[in-house]
């Protein structure tokens, strides 16, 4: 029985299996130098270890970290980008909403571990907070990704003409992150 069924989704496990070994393949960890670059909104900003009270800020064109913090820069980085991620995928849900038949009750930004973001039976949009690492317009092709998921669960070819109607360029969008998302990472 388990040998039936294993049969049956190998192509799903080993497809699952591939995704999450693009996250894992990924850049060096970050050392969290002066002068170290960070990605944001598919642009790279220059550190500058500081003297200040603000644990992390995007200030004249460069990523500022307080010097104490530097330690624990890894986890400031990612609530800074969580918070902005937040803000920016909510703004970007409100752009699109009319689109769509149905809207999200709520949006989280989380760590989805080896996934870009996801829908739940509830209504909630998921995103993963390295998302906010990529260009806009990659950030776009998830979020309408995952609100087509509101009206079409599965990646159906309906599933795909409704993305379609919204982002005629989508499947670039899509292949983009296929091939740059494991370098999505701080």
């Amino acid at each position: 029985m388990i040998d039936v069924f294993f049969q049956k989704k190998k192509f799903w496990i080993y497809q699952k299996l591939a995704e999450k070994r693009i996250f894992e393949d990924s850049y060096p960890k970050k050392e969290y130098v002066n002068g170290e670059g960070f990605p944001y909104l598919g642009r790279t900003f220059r550190l500058a270890l500081v003297d200040s009270k603000v644990p992390l800020r995007l200030y004249r064109g460069q990523f500022e970290i307080s010097r104490h913090n530097v330690k624990n820069g890894r986890e400031i980085f990612i609530a800074w980008y969580r918070s902005h991620a937040q803000r920016i995928i909510e703004e970007r849900v409100k752009r699109y909403k009319d689109r769509f038949e149905e809207i999200p009750n709520s949006v989280r930004v989380i760590d989805l571990k080896y996934r870009w973001g996801s829908c739940s039976s509830k209504k909630t949009l998921n995103f993963h907070w390295k998302i906010i690492l990529a260009p806009m317009t990659i950030v776009d092709y998830v979020v309408v990704h995952e609100m087509a998921h509101l009206i079409e669960k599965n990646h159906t070819p309906e599933f795909w003409e409704l993305v379609g109607t919204v982002l005629p360029d989508y499947e670039q969008r899509k292949e983009w992150l296929r091939v740059n998302g494991k370098y999505l990472d701080i």
